[in-house]
């Protein structure tokens, strides 16, 4: 961030918003090039995890690991950047819910992204959505449910 963005960010709510959503593309984008083998679902659990560390949470903790993997799956449908930015545009829901309220356009451009994924949760297909970007994950959630189902037949 420049130093001019960085004090337009104190009196401007929109630059504010515009400045949230870039910080989570480019720490995706720096996690992409420290981990180049993760799958999407993954840095963006990182992407998040980075978020609640700087806002003071402890991300060590077996729940916020869980937590970072649960708030990010939907936003891993979304090919890269774009998935940053979604979830970028959902921290300014959760933190700052009067910029939305101030500048619909963040509002607008969320539902926008999030289309998709709705659809696919709709019509059954959220298993194939998510396999598209994160196959290795999906193969083995794949395999997790089918160990489950197993179990649970005795024949």
């Amino acid at each position: 961030m420049g130093i001019g963005t960085f004090f337009r960010s104190f009196v401007n709510a929109e630059v504010l918003g515009d400045e949230i959503i870039r910080m989570q593309v480019d720490t995706y984008k720096f996690m992409k090039e420290r981990n180049p083998d993760m799958e999407p679902h993954a840095l963006l659990a990182l992407v998040w995890t980075s978020r609640m560390q700087a806002l003071g949470k402890n991300v060590r903790s077996e729940l916020m690991q869980q937590q970072a993997y649960t708030e990010t799956l939907q936003y891993s449908c979304l090919p890269p950047p774009t998935n940053a930015r979604a979830l970028g545009l959902w921290f300014i829901y959760k933190e700052r819910p009067d910029i939305l309220e101030r500048y619909p356009r963040f509002a607008t451009e969320y539902e926008s992204l999030l289309a998709p994924i709705s659809n696919a949760i709709q019509t059954g297909s959220f298993t194939v959505c998510y396999g598209r970007y994160n196959p290795q994950a999906a193969k083995m959630m794949e395999i997790e449910h089918t160990s489950a189902e197993d179990d649970l037949n005795p024949f």
